[in-house]
């Protein structure tokens, strides 16, 4: 069994630099966009603040809303319980 987090972790690092260079050539809104995103790398060089931005940027890239990148589903502990409950 393969550790899915570090695994995407570790081949998103290993691509960081290709992407940056992709993501270089974009024009247009976009490519304003992915900039002002990966300034961010410039003020804060961080293995983390790579991968946020490199995400980011890819999202932007592919023309979709980095807003909605992930979304979080947050249910009530409540609610929680009660399904548990109920499938057991």
């Amino acid at each position: 069994m393969v550790p899915l987090i570090p695994k995407f972790m570790s081949q998103l690092d290993h691509y960081t630099e290709k992407l940056s260079r992709v993501f270089r050539k974009k024009g247009g809104i976009a490519g304003r966009k992915i900039t002002n995103i990966m300034a961010v790398i410039d003020q804060n060089d961080t293995m983390a603040t790579r991968r946020a931005c490199s995400l980011q940027a890819l999202v932007v890239y592919l023309n979709e809303d980095p807003e909605k990148l992930v979304k979080e589903y947050i249910m009530p502990r409540e609610k929680w319980i009660r399904q548990s409950s109920a499938s057991m």
